[in-house]
């Protein structure tokens, strides 16, 4: 069960013990991961990459457990990735695009994904392996959950918030327990060795984390005090899901609602993509001065810097596109949720895939060009 004892907000997309109850905490630390791997698409980023920063600050070739190894629950971050727990393709017509998001129908019906912000959406942490191949892990079968789901309901066509809740069922199930046997079924020795992998990893960061924790969680941990209480990891992700998502949406309504907080928003992501473009300068100068110096696993770092605030620089610019969009759908989400006695509706959407029309600016849709 769920105890907010306020209406959901942001400090639900940050992470962190408080939200969930001492015996979520548990639950989690059985799963391989502590509650402040869950969060916002970018708290969850930011939580991967700074395991990434410690493992490669490691020994080279030094395992979890070993002296100069990392940690058994930072090794299992670094080969995972940041998964929405809902699918964003079905939310926004184009990835990281406020302007793309599923539109309400007349008389909110369909509801549509008004504010919704695939920056702010609930995360958890799909483990995807160290190779370029995934195929066995979860983070591939949780694409792979998701490719189904669209070849039985045909792009371009409707699904509800139940139909969205049911698929996120899968993701937070693999991010609970990771691959199971009949997962790979059918599948090749490489697949299967895959989620072998990942199912030693997760049980080496399960041992560490329950060992740490000691079986104790801290006062302001227990369940009188915590927005979300259930019995299994599965369970804890769904109900903290829930809430995130009415989190995010509040949020946006904060950062997008008036015309001050507005323009501090827009401040702070431009704020953001030139603290992007400072690092990839930086990666750049880091590069060429470890390659003078013939250092393989400082340019290798300094390219990995370099990727993500490439990709941060990208956010951070469909996220000032957005901007504009975001602020005209918070009195759009204000006026449905008064007509449905100020509470959200659950967001609906369309699958995704090629042919499906677009969204514009002025609500119209339009057939995508590619």
């Amino acid at each position: 069960m769920t105890k907010v004892a306020q209406t959901p907000g942001p400090w639900l997309l940050a992470g962190g013990e408080g939200i969930f109850s001492a015996e979520c905490v548990k639950a989690l630390a059985k799963a391989g991961f502590e509650p402040g791997d869950f969060g916002s698409y970018d708290h969850v980023k930011q939580r991967i990459r700074e395991a990434k920063r410690r493992v490669r600050d490691c020994k080279p070739g030094a395992e979890p457990g070993e002296p100069g190894g990392p940690s058994a629950h930072d090794a299992l971050l670094a080969q995972s990735t940041n998964g929405h727990l809902q699918q964003n393709a079905l939310f926004q017509r184009r990835r990281g695009n406020a302007c793309q998001n599923e539109p309400p129908g007349k008389n909110d019906d369909p509801a549509g994904a008004l504010c919704y912000d695939l920056q702010e959406a609930p995360c958890a942490p799909l483990p995807r392996g160290s190779e370029r191949a995934n195929r066995g892990t979860s983070h591939w079968a949780s694409g792979a959950g998701e490719s189904a789901v669209a070849d039985r309901i045909g792009v371009g066509n409707p699904v509800t918030s139940r139909q969205i809740n049911n698929q996120a069922k899968n993701t937070i199930r693999l991010a609970a327990q990771g691959p199971t046997r009949s997962d790979v079924k059918g599948l090749d020795a490489d697949a299967r060795r895959r989620r072998s992998e990942e199912k030693e990893a997760r049980a080496a960061s399960a041992g560490e984390l329950t060992a740490q924790k000691g079986g104790k969680v801290d006062a302001d941990q227990e369940a009188t005090k915590a927005a979300v209480d259930e019995d299994s990891a599965e369970k804890c992700i769904e109900s903290w899901m829930k809430l995130a998502n009415e989190a995010m949406r509040r949020k946006v309504m904060q950062d997008y609602g008036s015309e001050k907080a507005y323009k501090a928003t827009v401040k702070d992501l431009k704020a953001k993509k030139k603290d992007a473009q400072d690092r990839l300068d930086k990666a750049y100068g880091d590069i060429a001065k470890a390659r003078k110096n013939g250092d393989e696993a400082g340019v290798k770092a300094a390219a990995q810097e370099m990727n993500w605030a490439r990709q941060d620089r990208a956010e951070a610019e469909k996220a000032l596109e957005s901007a504009p969009c975001l602020k005209d759908q918070v009195g759009k989400l204000q006026a449905q949720m008064g007509r449905n006695g100020g509470a959200m509706l659950g967001m609906t959407g369309t699958i995704p895939g090629r042919g499906r029309p677009t969204v514009g600016a002025s609500g119209d849709k339009k057939r995508s060009a590619d």
